[in-house]
């Protein structure tokens, strides 16, 4: 059984890379707390590790090893009254329908069947 959660503000965002100069456990702590505003309880960490806003509904982490530096980034998810990052959008364009309809009216090529549209 489902149960509907009514969203009303909805924000999802990458956070910048981070380069990281040494790989720590604290390093780690810090960029999914503070970076990525995980939601989960101080202990999480089993020790004393930075915290953040805790205001992320979800997250996923990615961690580069094969760069020249390592390096983490984020997506991240904030709702309702947590969706407060002033530098994106927290609700659905004005013609968000009309987008969707476009799309799902646009050609594109599938390998086996050639030129479809793509709500096909």
């Amino acid at each position: 059984e489902f149960k509907l959660v009514p969203r009303l503000k909805f924000q999802i965002y990458t956070t910048p890379i981070k380069n990281l100069q040494a790989w720590t456990e604290d390093d780690f702590w810090e960029f999914i707390n503070v970076e990525g505003s995980a939601n989960l309880p101080l202990s999480a960490a089993g020790r004393q590790v930075a915290n953040g806003s805790q205001q992320a509904l979800s997250g996923e982490f990615f961690i580069n090893f094969g760069a020249w530096t390592e390096q983490m980034t984020a997506v991240v998810t904030r709702a309702n009254e947590n969706a407060t990052h002033p530098d994106y959008p927290d609700n659905a364009p004005e013609n968000v329908e009309q987008n969707y309809v476009d799309l799902m009216d646009a050609w594109v090529i599938d390998e086996n069947r050639g030129w479809m549209p793509y709500g096909d």
